[in-house]
């Protein structure tokens, strides 16, 4: 007898265990989806412009603003200098080889140059309820012939064999090829 309730009592503490846990795994276990401000295509780097969409947050708006525009310029350079790059190199192996060393040192500089003609295309501010704080987000961009205009006077001015048309060509070919990559 005292056998039959050591064993009763042993299996309604493991009830009680296995109902307490099933109850916390569906608390841990229900999400919510979160939609992010310019999550859209249209807010992503295509064929005729470079953007980039970041964020900032702070208990100053305006450090806020601050931190979501440094972030948002440096990955607008990183993706100027790295196209600039791809181009510089593929450009420099069909021209005359003095002056592949020149050309990918114009495009390099160029590439920190051409940051001033970033422009702000949109912006959001939030505000949390919790703790106040404000979360800014920005979204930049500028336009891929500012940066072939930019290399091309700058390859004037510095006197380096510079084909227009052709650097063109290789860079549309090299921003269609963002633009797919963007679109996955």
């Amino acid at each position: 007898m005292k056998t039959i309730r050591i064993l009763i009592i042993m299996l309604l503490v493991i009830n009680i265990i296995g109902c307490n846990s099933k109850k916390e795994i569906t608390k841990t276990s229900k999400s919510t989806e979160i939609e992010l401000p310019f999550d859209g295509k249209e807010y992503k780097s295509d064929k005729d412009y470079f953007r980039a969409v970041q964020s900032g947050t702070s208990s100053d708006l305006n450090t806020a603003k601050e931190i979501a525009m440094v972030n948002a310029r440096s990955e607008i350079s990183y993706s100027v200098k790295t196209v600039t790059k791809n181009v510089s190199q593929i450009y420099t192996k069909e021209i005359d080889g003095d002056y592949g060393e020149d050309f990918d040192r114009l495009s390099r500089q160029v590439s920190k140059e051409i940051l001033t003609n970033i422009v702000v295309a949109n912006h959001k501010v939030f505000q949390n309820d919790k703790d106040g704080k404000f979360t800014y987000w920005v979204v930049v961009e500028i336009k891929k012939d500012d940066v072939v205009t930019n290399i091309n006077n700058e390859a004037i001015k510095e006197k380096i064999k510079f084909d227009k048309y052709q650097f063109q060509k290789i860079f549309d070919k090299e921003m269609e090829e963002l633009e797919k990559t963007n679109a996955n």
